[in-house]
């Protein structure tokens, strides 16, 4: 049984699991996402898993790694967590850290190099990348970010920084969209009435209190 388990482990192993925080699109909608993003890397299967889990598999490994390494996915400005495959699907949902679109509206055009964004947002979390308009400078109106963050239950709403007079400046944050935290297990993605962990232990309850009566 031990060698048949590993056998199909190692069919499975150039596969990916791909879930949409804080969404459920129909599976003909993001198969069709994943077909225009994916499709030229060669794609030998996509399958539904569960409500929320989508299988992507590859050719091979070598461009599944690419994949991964690549990171940065988004589905209607929400982001895709995308992890190898995995037995325990379980441990995929349970997400710590996400990547987030942060906007610094009102921002001094003096502060939208590169450098100074990154030195802005790296109090919240890593910076990754800005958008086009911010990088061309063609809506002025706010510079945004991405940036991977865990996220709390309070997340910053402010930062301060130095000016280039020494002066200690705060700058407002705004999220263009922040995940659902699941009160349960306090992964996110999820609502507390669609969590496992949750649902085990109410399916444990009612079964021990039947077993009482």
């Amino acid at each position: 049984m031990q060698k048949e388990v590993k056998v199909q482990s190692v069919n499975w192993s150039s596969a990916v699991i791909c879930m949409v925080l804080g969404a459920n699109p129909p599976m003909a909608v993001f198969e069709g996402f994943i077909k225009r993003v994916w499709g030229h890397l060669g794609i030998a299967q996509i399958s539904r898993m569960t409500m929320r889990l989508t299988m992507v598999k590859f050719n091979d490994e070598a461009t599944r790694d690419q994949v991964l390494e690549d990171g940065i996915l988004h589905f209607d400005r929400k982001p895709v967590i995308i992890r190898p495959w995995s037995a325990d699907l379980s441990a995929i949902c349970l997400v710590r850290s996400v990547l987030l679109w942060i906007r610094l509206p009102d921002l001094g055009l003096q502060y939208w190099g590169s450098k100074c964004l990154s030195a802005l947002v790296s109090t919240l979390g890593k910076p990754i990348m800005v958008d086009k308009f911010t990088r061309d400078r063609s809506r002025i109106q706010f510079a945004s970010v991405l940036v991977e963050m865990e996220v709390t239950d309070n997340p910053p709403r402010n930062i301060q920084f130095l000016n280039e007079f020494g002066q200690i400046m705060e700058q407002e944050v705004e999220y263009e969209w922040l995940p659902i935290k699941c009160k349960a297990c306090s992964g996110f993605g999820h609502a507390e009435m669609e969590c496992r962990k949750e649902l085990k232990a109410k399916w444990v309850k009612k079964e021990l209190h039947l077993k009482r009566r």
